[in-house]
């Protein structure tokens, strides 16, 4: 199993970007490898219940990762969310267009994301260092996270933060907003640019670039005046909190799907750089590549 630093990395993503558009299968044999790695082995999925109603950001569905870039726009049946520069956070009718309520967080700094829960009933919104939650009804604040949170699952039940210091994930339960688990990174790593829950909730795969986390004066679009940038994609297991080294070793470097049923990971046009290493006369520009990781083995497999 072959593994990278960031600058391996940095490397053979400019050679994928001057070499071609898709990743050719090493060999002819459909399984590429299997993972080595015992601790990250999982037993069983285990579904956690649905008990809250969720909120689907414009996405295109619910299968397509959620961006960094657009978090701060969000609208269910009812609502439309919006968070802006000022700190200023807006939540308006979405069938008259007015505005319902505005919560202000500290002024003068950029509202990163917006969150609509409990059916609208509760709004929450980030920024750069921490989170803020308030009812609706009355515009009187929740709860706090002394930290950014990135997303919520389908569940409404955990929401992430990300650390860039200690290169760590932190999940925290809702509503209690309690600390439940830590998990570190397989590998030195950024500020999340995408992510996506598995539908069972299991899983949390995040796509995280060398511009994030960004100032307030860059955001949303990353850090400006950049040489170039880094991007990598990890895959964390939400119950038994670590990271899959096995999808690590890979070098994964674009944002997939999962299956309906969560033990798939499938990945269309992904550039995957074990793969270069492995074989780059096979490296073409023929169509896309298909891949599908299975997440319960470890295996990853070319498709048809």
């Amino acid at each position: 199993m072959i593994r990278m630093n960031t600058k391996t990395y940095g490397l053979c993503l400019g050679l994928l970007l001057l070499g071609a558009a898709a990743i050719a299968a090493p060999t002819n044999k459909h399984t590429i490898s299997k993972s080595t790695s015992t601790k990250n082995k999982k037993t069983a999925l285990v579904s956690k219940p649905a008990t809250k109603a969720k909120t689907k950001r414009k996405q295109g569905g619910p299968e397509q990762a959620t961006t960094i870039a657009a978090a701060h726009f969000v609208q269910n049946a009812q609502y439309s969310l919006t968070g802006n520069n000022q700190g200023l956070v807006t939540l308006s009718s979405l069938t008259t267009g007015a505005v319902v309520r505005t919560f202000q967080m500290d002024a003068g700094v950029q509202v990163r994301e917006v969150f609509l829960l409990d059916s609208g009933a509760t709004v929450g919104a980030s920024q750069k260092d921490h989170t803020v939650f308030w009812n609706v009804a009355t515009g009187n604040q929740l709860g706090r996270v002394a930290e950014r949170v990135y997303g919520f699952n389908h569940a409404q039940t955990e929401c992430f933060t990300q650390n860039p210091t200690n290169e760590t994930i932190n999940l925290f339960g809702y509503p209690n907003l309690n600390k439940i688990g830590t998990i570190a990174s397989t590998r030195s790593f950024y500020g999340p640019e995408a992510f996506l829950f598995s539908p069972d909730d299991h899983y949390l795969s995040v796509q995280t670039n060398s511009l994030r986390p960004e100032s307030d004066g860059d955001y949303p679009n990353g850090v400006r005046y950049a040489m170039h940038s880094s991007w990598s994609v990890d895959m964390f297991d939400l119950q038994t909190f670590q990271a899959n080294a096995a999808f690590s070793d890979y070098g994964i470097m674009g944002m997939g799907t999962f299956s309906a049923d969560s033990r798939f990971y499938n990945l269309t046009g992904v550039p995957i750089i074990s793969l270069f290493l492995a074989d780059p006369v096979g490296f073409d520009q023929g169509p896309p590549n298909i891949f599908q990781f299975d997440l319960t083995t470890g295996l990853l497999t070319k498709l048809p």
